[in-house]
């Protein structure tokens, strides 16, 4: 099972809930815990999780607090909506989600974009973000059925493009590089698809700097 406390996220193996006692405690395989102490707990399959994870409950900050997710904060650590991945260089897609940002306007302070992504690792408790490499991305294809995004980060990753189901697709395009198969993939699709508006079908301005376009196509 899973549980969050005020300051915890742990898995372990659940033994018996303990009522004997003026405190009613759950019995884990390593520990027991008061169970007015516990803010959340989901029952997970047998094998789904790593047994005996524990990690520290992290604090929402100006970006999940803008999104409303602090209001849910327990719940989300506890039963994470598995429905995002990301492909890229791995080594950098987990440096990136280290790096703190913050709303120009907010007073909450910044927050590391792991709070948001919640990337899956073996030491991690709770996940909902997975991320895959490039190399060797054929490999894990199909994806499950439950994602309903994925991020191609990079030519490498964009490659796939065509063998991708999944409802929302985010391609990543680094311009200053001189190879454009990415970018020709990308418009050979487009072609065949429907144009969308960002300001009115999105409701997005892409900033300075960036150049963005929508599209839809039959999976």
């Amino acid at each position: 099972m899973r549980i969050v406390t005020d300051d915890f996220v742990l898995v372990d193996r659940f033994l018996l809930l303990d009522e004997s006692r003026s405190s009613p405690r759950v019995k884990l395989s390593g520990k027991e815990w008061i169970v007015s102490k516990i803010r959340s707990v989901a029952a997970l399959e047998v094998g789904d999780e790593p047994t005996e994870r524990k990690q520290v409950v992290p604090a929402p900050g100006a970006l999940s607090k803008m999104a409303h997710l602090d209001s849910h904060w327990s719940d989300r650590l506890c039963h994470p909506s598995r429905n995002l991945a990301i492909v890229g260089v791995q080594k950098w897609l987990r440096e990136e989600a280290d790096v703190h940002v913050a709303r120009e306007d907010a007073t909450a302070g910044n927050e590391a974009l792991t709070n948001l992504l919640q990337p899956a690792h073996t030491l991690a408790a709770t996940w909902s973000t997975e991320l895959f490499s490039s190399a060797g991305f054929a490999e894990q294809l199909p994806l499950r059925d439950e994602l309903r995004c994925v991020i191609l980060d990079g030519a490498a990753a964009i490659r796939y493009l065509w063998e991708i189901e999944a409802p929302i697709i985010f391609a990543l395009v680094d311009r200053s590089i001189a190879d454009e198969s990415a970018a020709d993939l990308i418009m050979q699709i487009r072609g065949r698809g429907q144009p969308m508006t960002l300001a009115s079908d999105l409701e997005w301005i892409p900033p300075a700097g960036v150049e963005a376009f929508a599209f839809k196509v039959r999976m």
